[in-house]
């Protein structure tokens, strides 16, 4: 790829993850360039000169240098799939494509600093009723040597085998997407959501991940089913609550989201669907969580952050394979924050 085309592509894409239309960025500079001037410098048509791109990096808060690193165009996103009826636009899942792309891009320059790891996959499950997520997930956790233990870390679980995680900034209407990048899977979700919201959020989309195309069921409910089987399988829950129950209580839902990580709402969801309770005793504590709304919850659970390219940057920093400068550029920090990181406490 030519040098002009180079900074075309890297300039678009820190436009996009901005924010900004090409006026929006214009009226950011004033008077010093117009939106048909950048116009040509995303076709390839023109360059800025040096005082301009420097101007350029600051309003949208990149390096100098971003604009020029190589691009690795096999790291193309492919497969992706979301919830297609959520109303999101075009420039929502143009500017999340973009964030993961480029989040992707750092992740696999590291990567390749280091020999290649054991890589997890999983079986795809051909599932002919909403009800097959119950075996899909079980089978998924013996895949993964998991037993029917509570997921402690399920940010961490997805990282080592092989999933990576990207947190999304603010996209609007964008809960969370998967797709592939160079042979690897990962999971979109915006940042931020409560920490019992995230992890049932992350289930949702490895049931995605694990629905073979050929289904026959309702891809987004079996999602659903899953995300709940695959947090407390079939087994683990008939253990907790019993197999027949007229109610639950509010104690023991706290103490079970606590213990499992996901929401005393999720856990009625799991009632329901084993024929636990009833319909009638489902749609009652539903009454009773809209009435209270939040409240219900109590229990707050930490929201889980992805460790593993962090890990490895300082990795590739301790063992001099890469500078600070590479490390602060890899990770969005500063040169100081880095050495702070680094730092060994007194």
């Amino acid at each position: 790829m030519e040098f002009r085309e180079v900074f075309a592509q890297r300039f678009r894409s820190a436009r996009i993850l901005s924010g900004m239309s090409l006026q929006q960025l214009a009226d950011k500079i004033d008077n010093r360039i117009t939106k048909q001037a950048l116009s040509k410098y995303e076709a390839g048509l023109a360059m800025p000169d040096s005082k301009l791109l420097i101007l350029l990096a600051r309003e949208l808060k990149v390096a100098v240098e971003f604009f020029f690193r190589p691009v690795d165009t096999s790291l193309a996103i492919t497969d992706i799939r979301y919830r297609k009826k959520s109303g999101i636009s075009k420039k929502a899942l143009s500017s999340a494509l973009e964030q993961a792309s480029e989040y992707l891009e750092r992740y696999a320059v590291v990567e390749s600093l280091f020999p290649a790891t054991q890589h997890y996959s999983f079986t795809p499950f051909l599932a002919d009723s909403v009800s097959d997520a119950e075996e899909a997930a079980e089978q998924l956790r013996e895949e993964w040597n998991l037993g029917s233990d509570p997921v402690e870390n399920l940010v961490q679980i997805l990282e080592d085998r092989s999933v990576k995680v990207v947190q999304l900034d603010n996209v609007d209407k964008i809960d969370a997407f998967t797709g592939m990048a160079k042979g690897a899977r990962f999971i979109a979700l915006q940042q931020g959501l409560p920490g019992d919201r995230q992890r049932s959020t992350l289930a949702h989309e490895l049931g995605h991940m694990v629905y073979a195309p050929d289904s026959s069921a309702d891809e987004e409910k079996f999602a659903y089913r899953f995300s709940g089987a695959f947090m407390a399988p079939r087994q683990t829950v008939l253990e907790e609550l019993g197999e027949r129950r007229h109610s639950l209580t509010y104690p023991e839902l706290k103490n079970l989201k606590k213990k499992y990580g996901m929401s005393m709402q999720q856990w009625v969801y799991r009632a329901k669907d084993l024929g636990i309770i009833s319909e009638t005793h489902f749609r009652e504590h539903f009454i009773r969580f809209n009435i209270n709304g939040k409240k219900n919850e109590q229990v707050e659970i930490v929201t889980e952050q992805p460790q593993r390219l962090r890990t490895l940057v300082f990795r590739a920093l301790e063992e001099e394979i890469i500078g600070e400068s590479r490390a602060a550029e890899l990770l969005h920090m500063s040169i100081n924050e880095v050495r702070a990181e680094m730092r060994v406490p007194d």
